[in-house]
């Protein structure tokens, strides 16, 4: 990871990069997988549609209530970002020129370890940035609370753009059969570890 490359990149949209947390047992793969959740286990979202003109103010103003009401916050508005390697360009360079580019090691995605600062602007500029998105307006992020026990996701549906939140992410059925299948795969050494912690800690849930 490019830590200074990521430093300058959040802090043009509010985001303190306060360095990368690795082997943290929380798999950045299954936290993407939050939307495949239902409502039953615990999954809800909030959404705006792209062509309200107040929807990037609209989903910032959503994630913050969401990510209050639920705990993603620790400390000073500290939490985890998950981090694609790929933000770098020489290394998704690399990796488009890579003779295996279906190693996992090149698609590894990382937690990086935040602090929310004052002025910051999540779908606007920060999904500009190429970081939590893909353009301005056009947010995509995967979030974990320090301790994982909430995931918080902001995606693009066909019509609108929207947050996800699951909170005891480790108690869903879906992921810890997720886990499980990603488990038996191609992995990373640090893939394994997390995903294996993981699924110890969701066997101390309670019988659904």
């Amino acid at each position: 990871m490019n830590e200074q490359l990521v430093t300058e990149l959040m802090s043009s949209f509010g985001m303190k990069f306060l360095g990368p947390r690795r082997r943290t047992g929380i798999p950045t793969w299954v936290a993407s997988l939050v939307t495949s959740v239902g409502p039953s286990e615990g999954r809800y979202d909030r959404t705006v549609s792209r062509n309200n003109p107040h929807s990037v103010e609209i989903f910032n103003r959503d994630w913050y209530a969401l990510s209050s009401e639920v705990g993603l916050f620790s400390g000073e508005h500290q939490f985890l970002v998950s981090l694609d390697p790929g933000i770098e360009p020489d290394f998704d360079r690399a990796r488009e020129a890579s003779d295996d580019s279906t190693d996992p090691a090149w698609w590894e995605c990382e937690w990086g370890a935040v602090e929310l600062q004052a002025g910051w602007d999540l779908a606007g500029q920060g999904a500009a940035s190429g970081v939590v998105g893909s353009g301005h307006g056009y947010p995509g992020f995967v979030m974990s609370s320090m301790s994982g026990s909430v995931f918080v996701v902001g995606t693009v549906w066909q019509e609108e753009i929207g947050v996800a939140v699951l909170p005891k992410p480790y108690c869903s059925s879906t992921l810890q059969e997720a886990a499980r299948r990603y488990l038996a795969g191609r992995r990373t050494a640090s893939e394994r570890e997390d995903l294996k912690a993981w699924l110890a800690r969701s066997e101390k849930c309670p019988p659904t």
